[in-house]
Formats: structure tokens, sequence, C-alpha cells
């Protein structure tokens, strides 16, 4: 039985990861949101972006990926997705739940096994992003609209889903001078 249990939710897990970004209009409207760690990065650095939803009603499972666009030249590439289940203001909370990232595309869901949350505001991931170390200008880091972004309800229907505004980062190749200063006369 447990293992039924479990092949159904692994199916139903695949199956929300199969779906997209729809939109109804009678839907209350729930929006992805991104925070960074920092604005401003080294080339060749590493950051974190942190992913959370607002004004959710009925959830029961998500999916989102993540996108990063601009600069002057290099790029800045998704290198881990951590679900933040030991938060206390995780989006599942302590329900019964279950999650996975797919490292081939860098997307992450998570499926609650029963009934649904409703919040004003919920935290979903940490998103780990590394700059090239040819990296230079200001950057846009946030959800990706598309087909692997979803939000679908209790019953598995889709939910409207916006995405928040950009995180913008700036990356420099130029080195700060950390060298200590001399004294003169000695």
């Amino acid at each position: 039985m447990r293992n039924l249990v479990k092949t159904l939710t692994v199916g139903a897990l695949v199956g929300c990861f199969s779906g997209g970004l729809s939109y109804a209009a009678d839907d209350a409207v729930a929006t992805f949101t991104t925070k960074a760690s920092q604005k401003v990065v080294r080339a060749g650095e590493q950051f974190t972006v942190d992913v959370g939803l607002v004004n959710v009603t009925d959830l029961g499972a998500l999916q989102f990926m993540m996108k990063a666009t601009g600069g002057t030249q290099g790029t800045l590439t998704v290198i881990g997705i951590e679900m933040n289940k030991e938060r206390s203001d995780y989006v599942f909370g302590t329900a019964s739940a279950m999650d996975a990232v797919d490292r081939q595309q860098m997307r992450a869901g998570a499926v609650l096994m029963d009934g649904s949350r409703s919040f004003d505001s919920a935290s979903v991931a940490t998103v780990t992003l590394q700059a090239s170390k040819d990296a230079t200008g200001t950057f846009q880091v946030n959800v990706a609209e598309g087909p692997e972004t979803f939000l679908r309800k209790f019953d598995a229907s889709p939910m409207f889903a916006a995405i928040g505004k950009d995180v913008t980062i700036t990356v420099s190749n130029r080195m700060e001078s950390q060298r200590p200063h001399k004294r003169k006369g000695r």
C-alpha cells in the first residue's frame, strides 16, 4: 500500500511537471517573488535568490524554473535549487508533501499530499547562481514565465499565476583592492 501511494504521488508530481503556466480569470492572483542575497557580485562569484509566493488560495502543487537575462557579456547560471522545507514559512509548512528538483533543467516543484494551503506570503526555495568568469554588466533574474512554471489547486486544476519584479544583479570583473595601507616612516 505504501508503495502504491508513493507511485501515485510521484505520478502526480510528474503530471504537474508536464503541465504549463495557466491563467483562469476567476482565480485569485498568486504571485512568484524573488529576493537576492546581494545586488552586486564579482565575476565568477556565487550568490543566492530566494523564491517565494504571495496571495495564494488553495495551493496543491507548484513548479518553477529560473531565468537570467541581460548583462554586457558572460552569463549567470543556476547551479542549485534547494526547497526551503526546513523554514517555518515554507509554502507547505509541516504538511505531508513531496518535492523534487530536476537538475537537468534546473526546475523544482512540490505536491501537497492531502488538502491545500492558503497564505499571504510563503517561502518556496533558495536558488544558487554563479556568474561566469567573464560576466559583466547588469542582469535580471526571476522565475521564468512559460510552461515550466505553474501552480495547481488541490484538485490539480490550474491557478492563475503572476511573476513579480525581476531582481537586478550587477556583475563586475574588477577586483576591489584589499591591500593594507603601509605606514610611512618605518
